[in-house]
């Protein structure tokens, strides 16, 4: 790849500093040199200062900031960059404001790395090419400024004429018209530049004083037609088309500068009107994305809700048909509620509303979950708000089904008569029921998030450390009994187990049982 970018410097307009940093790796894994700017202002200083070959350029960059469409804009004021946007937006709206700016490249986030860097590379080649062809519209004006001149004083610049048609880059010809009754069935070739001669391979030595029908017997009427007109009206025209029996598109000139003659100037845009197809499929596949994502995507009105567009997995998931959906709104069809609604707004106002939990409702009443991001979006249409929506509803069973289990568990725990605490790896106690909090004489915040070896005085845990210890380095079951004195000061005789927890054969945690045993202690020694 570094053949193909000789270290190319790219700036890189991104306002997230991780989608940078991943981005910029990317690049320079292709040998691109990147400097990185994180709002409009920042990119329009890196432009000003170095030398930047391509810009890549978010066009969200930011709430109440200058976006990329309008940094876009101020760059190209000055200086003639190619810019590649670089987006989450899809809708038809801002691929049309996008195309507005420049038609170097419209690239979503997530296509891939192999998407992005063709992209690039095809906005290079574009840019070259167009910078070839605005130099040649240069040439043409030129070459049209000279020719007019030369009505007025043609013996002093017919030296500066020749010079200037042998020298020129674009194609250039006069012919004249040929009739049959008054009707235009072809043109002779009265004279060509050298250029001529290079674009269509045809050599003036065999072609001045031929009709085109006897040198290309396939030419299309059109051109004939059009060419026919130029000498009846004497309006010039320019227009592009594709010329069959040369398999190109021109760009071409055309004007009458005598009776019954007309000139042409044309140009080969075979190769941009190739990129301008590519550039044309590559938004009809990111089209395609939008509508083929596996999770549903919305884009709503920012002031009514209305709903502009969605994809094929939101009518999957919801039920309804497009014709149901668009021009109205989800408390409308009823897939979301008010209260819902309401918290979105709220959160849209704040910024952005990022991993919401929603209850959705399908078109025949089945409930389901989604995880809910949305922003507020600016295009062509005004403000909008982007949607994203995923289906999380096995998730979110699952995860009642743990909670329930877990609450299930922990009503044993908090009923039996043992003091049961739990400690992680670190031997910190990350729980403990109610009947240890008892015995320890104190709540369970006092107990809970300390280190059960560290936090607690000698007299607590002096004795208990040592089965603690030998179970932990045992990895087995350990039953103990010892005199503890607890954090409240009351003396106790304490008995139970550890239970270490063991994961891939490493401590991983322990489950100690506690029974207090003093009033029985007690007892024993008063029979006694």
């Amino acid at each position: 790849m570094q053949g193909v970018t000789d270290k190319k410097t790219i700036l890189l307009v991104e306002d997230e500093a991780v989608i940078a940093m991943n981005e910029s790796a990317m690049l320079q894994k292709h040998g691109f040199q990147v400097v990185s700017a994180y709002n409009a202002e920042e990119a329009i200083e890196a432009v000003h200062q170095q030398s930047i070959a391509l810009i890549l350029m978010d066009i969200d960059l930011g709430k109440d900031r200058m976006d990329g469409t309008e940094a876009a804009e101020r760059i190209l004021s000055e200086y003639e960059l190619p810019i590649v946007f670089l987006t989450s937006h899809t809708e038809k709206e801002m691929v049309n404001r996008v195309k507005g700016i420049t038609r170097y490249g419209y690239v979503l986030k997530n296509s891939g790395e192999f998407v992005l860097i063709e992209s690039i590379t095809m906005a290079f080649e574009l840019f070259q090419a167009y910078q070839a062809l605005n130099t040649k519209h240069m040439e043409l004006e030129r070459v049209n400024d000279r020719l007019v001149q030369s009505d007025k004083s043609l013996s002093r610049s017919e030296r500066q004429y020749r010079l200037l048609f042998e020298n020129l880059t674009s194609a250039f010809a006069l012919h004249e018209m040929i009739y049959d009754d008054s009707s235009p069935v072809g043109y002779s070739f009265i004279t060509v530049n050298p250029a001529f001669e290079k674009l269509t391979g045809l050599k003036a030595s065999e072609i001045i004083g031929r009709n085109i029908m006897e040198i290309l017997p396939d030419t299309e009427p059109y051109w004939i037609e059009t060419y026919a007109r130029v000498v009846e009206t004497g309006e010039s025209i320019s227009f592009e088309n594709y010329a069959q029996e040369f398999d190109k598109y021109y760009e071409v000139l055309a004007f009458r500068p005598d009776k019954n003659q007309f000139a042409v100037i044309f140009n080969d845009i075979t190769e941009i009107r190739q990129y301008n197809q590519k550039i044309s499929e590559s938004e009809e596949r990111f089209s395609q994305i939008f509508h083929n994502s596996g999770v549903m995507i919305m884009i709503c009105e920012a002031e009514d809700n209305r709903l502009v567009d969605v994809n094929e997995s939101f009518l999957t998931q919801t039920g309804f048909s497009r014709e149901e959906i668009i021009g109205t709104s989800l408390v409308d069809l009823g897939i979301i509620t008010k209260s819902d609604h309401i918290k979105i707004k709220d959160l849209i106002a704040d910024g952005k509303a990022q991993n919401v939990e929603l209850e959705m409702k399908h078109k025949n009443g089945a409930k389901f979950w989604a995880l809910y991001n949305g922003q507020i979006i600016h295009n062509s249409q005004g403000k909008q708000l982007l949607s994203i929506a995923y289906d999380i509803t096995q998730c979110k069973k699952a995860e009642i089904n743990v909670k329930e289990t877990k609450d299930f568990y922990e009503l044993i725990l908090e009923t039996v008569h043992d003091g049961i605490w739990v400690t992680d790896s670190r031997d910190i106690i990350i729980y403990v029921n109610g009947a240890m909090a008892e015995i320890a004489g104190v709540g369970k915040s006092a107990l809970e998030n300390r280190n059960v070896l560290k936090d607690f005085p000698d007299e607590t845990n002096g004795i208990f450390k040592t089965f603690y210890d030998k179970a932990k380095a045992s990895l087995q079951p350990e039953s103990y009994k010892a005199l503890v004195i607890t954090p409240a000061g009351r003396k106790t005789v304490q008995k139970g187990w550890l239970f270490p927890l063991v994961k891939n054969g490493i401590f991983d945690g322990m489950v100690t049982t506690i029974l207090d045993g003093t009033e029985r202690k007690a007892f024993e020694i008063n029979l006694q």
